[in-house]
């Protein structure tokens, strides 16, 4: 299992530097001066030359990317050309806001999308199957934000259940240890403001999550059919196992890899989702961080925020990996 985790921690670092390479080039493939955009369009042309320069715009794109590589190796991800605030000061501060919220979602998804699934399975061919299939489907064909606005108005708006907007009703009122405000509110034993910050992540979550519940269930009603009619299960049924155990111990265990690997997958997608679903309730995460910063043409923010974001989406797929290595030996016999 070492080797197996090194062989993998090692093939991460050439997709590291393709993914620092791509976030440059993208950041430049971007329409717009960053530095008029900064001064505005009345800016002097000396003046604008001169922020040039000093954003280092001017020297070859070659030596550039190798100033901007320099600092990575540094842990440094450089200084906002807009607020020239340090970036991973920045990152650090709203990381914490957009990490609560994809957790939470996909800590409702995994287990959600996996009953639904195995639901349906269990009843293949039946009206709840069928039903199932059509919701899921109708799910994945709603945009986020299309979604995000709809609850929003609904059980914001028109019923007046729940807060439409913010990560909680008082923010400054409460004490910011770690970032996380549901962990910083049970530190400080503040009872009112975690319900209120559970309040508040209920809509945002359910939008967030409804795509990777729809997703799980037609891969975990997929893999369990696949193993239901395995042979080793037929085989396990003529023995006279219980269907229980056939159940728990042949079909269910056997059905994991897959719903594994995509919930990885979809976690790593919430990350980019968040992006959208933090805009529309005023989160103040990341997504909020790289929305500014594009609208700002601030490069040194949006290349460094999403080579973090991509970071934690290969990070989050070392960890399937491992998992999934654990549940099937064939995997790390085969590397």
């Amino acid at each position: 299992m070492l080797m197996f985790v090194t062989r993998r921690l090692v093939a991460i670092v050439p997709v590291l530097l393709i993914l620092s390479v791509v976030a440059f080039l993208f950041v430049r493939a971007l329409p717009g001066d960053p530095a008029t955009a900064i001064l505005g369009p009345n800016a002097s042309p000396e003046s604008v030359a001169r922020l040039r320069d000093s954003l280092g715009l001017t020297a070859p794109p070659l030596q550039q990317y190798w100033h901007y590589l320099a600092g990575l190796s540094r842990g440094d991800l450089g200084v906002s050309a807009v607020s020239q605030r340090p970036i991973a000061e920045d990152i650090a501060n709203r990381l914490p806001a957009t990490a609560e919220l994809a957790i939470t979602a996909i800590v409702v998804a995994a287990p959600v999308g996996l009953a639904v699934g195995r639901l349906a399975a269990r009843r293949v061919s039946s009206t709840l199957d069928a039903a199932t299939t059509t919701a899921t489907i109708a799910v994945v064909s709603i945009p986020v934000f299309v979604l995000g606005l709809m609850l929003q108005y609904v059980f914001a708006v028109h019923l007046g259940w729940l807060p439409a907007i913010g990560r909680a009703s008082n923010p400054e009122l409460i004490d910011s240890r770690t970032g996380f405000l549901l962990i910083d509110t049970v530190i400080a034993g503040d009872g009112y403001g975690f319900v209120d910050g559970l309040c508040h992540l209920v809509l945002p979550v359910a939008t967030l999550a409804a795509m990777p519940v729809a997703v799980i269930a037609r891969v975990s009603r997929a893999a369990y059919l696949g193993q239901a009619g395995s042979p080793h299960v037929r085989i396990a049924a003529a023995k006279g196992i219980t269907r229980r155990a056939v159940e728990r111990h042949h079909i269910s265990r056997n059905s994991l890899p897959p719903v594994v690997v995509v919930t990885g997958l979809q976690f790593g997608a919430l990350l980019a989702g968040s992006i959208i679903t933090e805009n529309i309730f005023g989160w103040g995460g990341l997504g909020s961080l790289i929305v500014s910063a594009i609208r700002n043409r601030d490069y040194p923010v949006i290349q460094s925020a999403l080579l973090v974001l991509a970071v934690i989406y290969v990070l989050v797929n070392l960890a399937v990996d491992i998992v999934n290595a654990r549940l099937d030996p064939r995997l790390r016999a085969a590397t």
